[in-house]
Protein backbone atom coordinates (compact mmCIF):
# COMPACT_ATOMS: atom_id res chain seq x y z
CA UNK A 1 0.00 0.00 0.00
CA UNK A 2 1.07 3.71 -1.07
CA UNK A 3 1.23 6.58 1.38
CA UNK A 4 0.98 4.05 4.72
CA UNK A 5 1.35 5.33 8.17
CA UNK A 6 1.58 3.19 11.47
CA UNK A 7 -0.20 3.62 14.73
CA UNK A 8 -1.45 0.99 17.43
CA UNK A 9 -4.92 2.05 17.59
CA UNK A 10 -7.88 0.57 16.14
CA UNK A 11 -10.50 2.94 14.46
CA UNK A 12 -13.72 0.38 14.30
CA UNK A 13 -17.00 1.04 14.72
CA UNK A 14 -19.70 -2.57 15.84
CA UNK A 15 -20.70 -4.11 12.19
CA UNK A 16 -17.64 -2.29 10.32
CA UNK A 17 -17.23 -4.70 7.29
CA UNK A 18 -13.95 -6.58 7.64
CA UNK A 19 -11.81 -8.69 4.86
CA UNK A 20 -10.26 -11.62 6.89
CA UNK A 21 -7.42 -13.62 5.14
CA UNK A 22 -6.39 -16.69 7.59
CA UNK A 23 -2.80 -18.84 7.54
CA UNK A 24 -3.73 -21.98 5.55
CA UNK A 25 -7.18 -20.71 4.09
CA UNK A 26 -7.55 -19.93 0.39
CA UNK A 27 -9.04 -16.67 -0.44
CA UNK A 28 -10.51 -14.33 1.64
CA UNK A 29 -13.23 -14.25 4.37
CA UNK A 30 -16.29 -11.86 5.08
CA UNK A 31 -17.20 -10.40 8.25
CA UNK A 32 -17.61 -7.54 11.06
CA UNK A 33 -16.07 -6.22 13.71
CA UNK A 34 -18.04 -7.43 17.30
CA UNK A 35 -16.35 -5.52 19.98
CA UNK A 36 -12.95 -5.14 22.35
CA UNK A 37 -12.16 -6.27 25.67
CA UNK A 38 -9.84 -4.19 27.57
CA UNK A 39 -7.04 -3.85 24.47
CA UNK A 40 -6.12 -7.62 24.69
CA UNK A 41 -8.30 -9.22 21.95
CA UNK A 42 -10.78 -8.13 19.26
CA UNK A 43 -13.93 -9.61 18.40
CA UNK A 44 -15.03 -10.58 14.71
CA UNK A 45 -17.99 -12.76 13.13
CA UNK A 46 -17.34 -14.33 10.26
CA UNK A 47 -20.34 -14.01 7.50
CA UNK A 48 -22.01 -17.30 6.12
CA UNK A 49 -22.03 -18.24 2.55
CA UNK A 50 -25.45 -18.77 0.37
CA UNK A 51 -25.01 -22.65 1.45
CA UNK A 52 -25.20 -21.20 4.99
CA UNK A 53 -21.63 -22.23 5.67
CA UNK A 54 -18.51 -20.40 6.98
CA UNK A 55 -16.82 -19.64 3.41
CA UNK A 56 -13.91 -21.89 4.70
CA UNK A 57 -12.95 -25.18 6.66
CA UNK A 58 -13.43 -24.37 10.32
CA UNK A 59 -11.10 -27.01 11.47
CA UNK A 60 -8.36 -24.91 9.86
CA UNK A 61 -9.14 -22.02 11.68
CA UNK A 62 -6.49 -22.34 14.63
CA UNK A 63 -5.35 -20.90 17.50
CA UNK A 64 -2.34 -19.14 16.87
CA UNK A 65 -2.77 -18.93 12.78
CA UNK A 66 -1.60 -15.71 11.68
CA UNK A 67 -4.52 -13.66 10.49
CA UNK A 68 -4.57 -10.38 8.37
CA UNK A 69 -7.60 -7.80 8.72
CA UNK A 70 -8.44 -5.13 6.25
CA UNK A 71 -11.77 -2.28 6.01
CA UNK A 72 -12.34 0.73 5.45
CA UNK A 73 -13.09 3.49 7.36
CA UNK A 74 -13.47 7.56 7.08
CA UNK A 75 -12.32 7.21 3.53
CA UNK A 76 -8.91 5.48 4.86
CA UNK A 77 -7.79 1.65 4.28
CA UNK A 78 -7.22 0.33 7.68
CA UNK A 79 -4.87 -3.07 8.05
CA UNK A 80 -3.26 -5.33 10.82
CA UNK A 81 -1.57 -8.55 11.47
CA UNK A 82 -1.87 -10.98 14.39
CA UNK A 83 -2.79 -13.96 15.68
CA UNK A 84 -6.03 -16.00 15.92
CA UNK A 85 -6.72 -16.64 19.72
CA UNK A 86 -9.84 -18.78 19.32
CA UNK A 87 -12.59 -19.31 17.26
CA UNK A 88 -16.19 -20.68 18.05
CA UNK A 89 -19.02 -21.85 15.67
CA UNK A 90 -22.23 -21.63 18.65
CA UNK A 91 -24.25 -20.05 18.21
CA UNK A 92 -22.71 -18.20 15.46
CA UNK A 93 -18.93 -18.03 13.78
CA UNK A 94 -17.10 -15.94 15.93
CA UNK A 95 -13.61 -15.16 15.94
CA UNK A 96 -11.07 -13.94 18.99
CA UNK A 97 -8.10 -12.18 17.56
CA UNK A 98 -4.91 -10.51 19.61
CA UNK A 99 -4.78 -6.83 19.60
CA UNK A 100 -2.24 -6.16 17.36
CA UNK A 101 0.84 -4.00 17.74
CA UNK A 102 0.32 -1.53 14.69
CA UNK A 103 -2.22 -0.96 12.28
CA UNK A 104 -0.74 0.71 8.93
CA UNK A 105 -3.21 3.62 7.40
CA UNK A 106 -3.54 4.46 4.17
CA UNK A 107 -5.51 7.78 3.02
CA UNK A 108 -8.09 6.44 -0.41
CA UNK A 109 -8.42 10.41 -1.16
CA UNK A 110 -4.61 10.90 -1.79
CA UNK A 111 -5.10 7.50 -4.30
CA UNK A 112 -4.21 7.89 -8.11
CA UNK A 113 -6.93 7.06 -10.62
CA UNK A 114 -7.54 3.22 -10.66
CA UNK A 115 -7.06 1.31 -13.64
CA UNK A 116 -10.34 -0.45 -14.98
CA UNK A 117 -12.41 -0.89 -17.83
CA UNK A 118 -15.76 0.36 -18.10
CA UNK A 119 -18.14 0.62 -21.29
CA UNK A 120 -18.60 4.01 -21.56
CA UNK A 121 -19.38 6.97 -24.05
CA UNK A 122 -19.25 10.27 -24.59
CA UNK A 123 -22.28 12.65 -25.16
CA UNK A 124 -21.27 15.75 -27.06
CA UNK A 125 -24.66 18.04 -28.06
CA UNK A 126 -26.07 15.25 -30.53
CA UNK A 127 -23.11 13.25 -31.32
CA UNK A 128 -22.15 10.23 -29.28
CA UNK A 129 -18.38 8.53 -28.49
CA UNK A 130 -18.44 5.19 -27.87
CA UNK A 131 -15.18 3.89 -25.93
CA UNK A 132 -14.38 3.11 -22.32
CA UNK A 133 -13.05 4.40 -19.28
CA UNK A 134 -9.62 3.29 -18.67
CA UNK A 135 -9.55 5.12 -15.14
CA UNK A 136 -11.29 6.95 -12.86
CA UNK A 137 -11.50 8.50 -9.33
CA UNK A 138 -13.34 10.48 -7.52
CA UNK A 139 -12.90 13.53 -9.51
CA UNK A 140 -12.44 12.08 -12.94
CA UNK A 141 -11.24 9.43 -15.41
CA UNK A 142 -9.76 8.67 -18.30
CA UNK A 143 -11.84 7.50 -21.55
CA UNK A 144 -10.02 5.70 -24.31
CA UNK A 145 -11.59 4.99 -27.76
CA UNK A 146 -10.78 5.29 -31.41
CA UNK A 147 -9.00 7.99 -33.34
CA UNK A 148 -11.62 7.13 -36.25
CA UNK A 149 -14.66 7.77 -33.49
CA UNK A 150 -13.97 11.32 -33.15
CA UNK A 151 -15.87 13.20 -35.35
CA UNK A 152 -14.30 16.75 -34.91
CA UNK A 153 -11.09 17.48 -32.19
CA UNK A 154 -11.45 20.90 -32.02
CA UNK A 155 -15.12 21.24 -31.18
CA UNK A 156 -14.70 18.32 -28.60
CA UNK A 157 -11.98 20.15 -27.17
CA UNK A 158 -14.02 23.30 -26.68
CA UNK A 159 -17.59 22.05 -26.21
CA UNK A 160 -18.68 22.87 -22.97
CA UNK A 161 -21.87 20.70 -23.14
CA UNK A 162 -19.99 17.06 -22.92
CA UNK A 163 -21.42 14.12 -20.40
CA UNK A 164 -19.89 10.99 -20.23
CA UNK A 165 -22.37 7.63 -19.19
CA UNK A 166 -20.83 4.67 -18.02
CA UNK A 167 -22.00 1.40 -16.07
CA UNK A 168 -20.28 -0.15 -12.98
CA UNK A 169 -19.90 -3.71 -11.94
CA UNK A 170 -22.84 -5.32 -10.06
CA UNK A 171 -25.15 -1.84 -11.34
CA UNK A 172 -27.49 -2.27 -13.37
CA UNK A 173 -28.02 1.66 -14.60
CA UNK A 174 -26.11 3.64 -16.81
CA UNK A 175 -24.70 6.90 -15.03
CA UNK A 176 -24.58 9.79 -16.65
CA UNK A 177 -22.26 12.57 -15.79
CA UNK A 178 -21.43 16.27 -16.59
CA UNK A 179 -17.62 16.69 -18.07
CA UNK A 180 -14.80 18.72 -18.69
CA UNK A 181 -12.54 17.71 -20.96
CA UNK A 182 -9.00 18.47 -19.75
CA UNK A 183 -6.27 17.11 -21.79
CA UNK A 184 -6.43 14.83 -25.57
CA UNK A 185 -3.58 12.57 -26.97
CA UNK A 186 -3.45 9.97 -29.24
CA UNK A 187 -1.48 7.36 -29.56
CA UNK A 188 -1.51 5.14 -33.28
CA UNK A 189 -5.17 4.40 -33.75
CA UNK A 190 -6.11 5.22 -29.74
CA UNK A 191 -7.23 8.84 -28.22
CA UNK A 192 -7.18 9.23 -25.04
CA UNK A 193 -9.32 11.91 -22.89
CA UNK A 194 -8.78 13.13 -19.85
CA UNK A 195 -11.77 14.45 -17.73
CA UNK A 196 -12.74 15.76 -15.18
CA UNK A 197 -16.42 15.54 -13.33
CA UNK A 198 -18.07 19.07 -12.91
CA UNK A 199 -21.36 17.81 -12.21
CA UNK A 200 -22.30 14.45 -10.64
CA UNK A 201 -25.69 13.23 -8.79
CA UNK A 202 -25.00 11.99 -5.15
CA UNK A 203 -26.27 8.19 -5.69
CA UNK A 204 -23.62 8.45 -8.94
CA UNK A 205 -21.00 9.56 -6.50
CA UNK A 206 -21.98 6.67 -4.06
CA UNK A 207 -21.57 4.04 -6.37
CA UNK A 208 -18.04 5.19 -8.01
CA UNK A 209 -17.37 5.85 -3.98
CA UNK A 210 -17.86 2.21 -3.30
CA UNK A 211 -16.27 0.88 -6.35
CA UNK A 212 -12.90 2.71 -6.05
CA UNK A 213 -13.33 1.12 -2.63
CA UNK A 214 -13.84 -2.51 -2.93
CA UNK A 215 -11.16 -2.35 -5.55
CA UNK A 216 -8.48 -0.55 -3.50
CA UNK A 217 -9.74 -3.82 -0.57
CA UNK A 218 -9.24 -6.38 -3.54
CA UNK A 219 -5.64 -4.93 -4.53
CA UNK A 220 -4.46 -3.91 -1.04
Amino acid sequence: MNNRQMNNRLKLDINTKLQINIQGLDGKLNGEFAGIANDRYIMATISFDQDGRYGAPCEKILRGNSIIIRYICDGKVFGFESTVLDFITIPLGLLFINYPTDVEEMDLRRQRRLTCFLPAKLMVDYNSVPGAVVDISKTGCRFQTKVDNVFDEKALLKNNDVTIEFLLPGVEDQHSVDISIKNYSKQDSVALIGIQFTRIKEKTKRYVDSFISSQVMCEV
